[in-house]
């Protein structure tokens, strides 16, 4: 399989599909619900960590996408692979956004015994 203009312009096509849609998800903020409020009582919403990161993943999912086509001609049984490949990326990507997102559990605090407890756990 020689690499010619039109398998060329199709990565292009792809690539920038996925360039397109992650520049449209990273620069239109979701509705969320969370806002926090400053030290004057009013309601800001939070800024996204970084608003690019929605490019690089697009992209490659894009990429991916369209070499499993493009191998799935050729070889039928590597494309089911390959999206396999791309859903277990997908899940990781998940598990890695949920882990920075999500806040912190609160400390658990030290158990303190009184000191009559402790003196009768002594006479015990």
């Amino acid at each position: 399989m020689d690499l010619s203009l039109d398998i060329f312009l199709k990565i292009i096509y792809a690539m920038g599909i996925g360039v397109l849609i992650g520049i449209e998800r990273s620069l239109i903020p979701p509705f969320t619900t969370a806002c926090e409020t400053n030290e004057t009582g009013n309601t800001v919403q939070p800024e996204p960590p970084d608003t690019l990161l929605g490019v690089r993943t697009f992209s490659i999912l894009s990429l991916g996408g369209y070499s499993a086509a493009l191998i799935g001609t050729a070889y039928p049984s590597v494309a089911p692979v390959i999206i396999a490949g791309l859903v277990i990326m997908v899940i990781a990507m998940w598990i890695g956004y949920t882990m920075v997102t999500t806040p912190a559990p609160e400390p658990l605090e030290d158990f303190d015994f009184d000191e009559e407890e402790a003196s009768e756990k002594k006479e015990e």
